[in-house]
């Protein structure tokens, strides 16, 4: 999503938005799965805060590309 294919679409994401979601997805994975383990307060505060860094990012993203499109 962060690579343009060429006559087909450009790229979704900027690498800045695609690095954040993906270390979301990272803590999601591990949240998901660790059944019994306590959650780090602040491992969980500091995802919650790169959650909210995150979305403006996202929404300039999703803007750009809808833009592109037309």
């Amino acid at each position: 999503m962060t690579q343009e294919i060429t006559a087909v679409r450009p790229a979704v994401l900027s690498q800045g938005s695609f690095a954040a979601l993906n270390a979301l997805r990272g803590f999601r994975h591990f949240f998901c799965h660790a059944y019994g383990v306590p959650i780090d307060y602040e491992q969980l505060m500091a995802n919650l805060n790169r959650a909210r860094e995150v979305l403006p990012l996202l929404e300039q993203d999703v803007e750009k590309f809808l833009q592109q499109l037309q």
